[in-house]
């Protein structure tokens, strides 16, 4: 599962709700005994494993301010980011 450069909780604040859906997604698939990883930004409160694949939200920690260019970067960290590298990336 992957967002683009916003933290994953279950509520963050300032952010659209797509994060939040990702949460409730990995929450679920956790508790139904499933191995779950979720590719997002640093900070990122999440059940299962994060792969941090930004350092910050758009513009912070070092993280690039442009949507185009985190949503790209994210997207390459999220499939290059394991051992064999992911080839379906949701």
């Amino acid at each position: 599962m992957s967002t683009l450069a916003a933290p994953v909780a279950r509520e963050t604040a300032g952010a659209g709700s797509v994060e939040g859906l990702v949460w409730a997604l990995a929450d679920g698939c956790v508790r139904a005994g499933h191995d779950v990883t979720v590719f997002g930004a640093a900070g990122s409160a999440t059940p299962g494993e994060l792969v941090a694949t930004l350092p910050g939200p758009y513009g912070c920690n070092g993280a690039p301010d442009d949507w185009m260019v985190s949503s790209t970067t994210c997207f390459f960290a999220s499939t290059t980011a394991t051992d064999p590298p992911f080839s379906d990336v949701t």
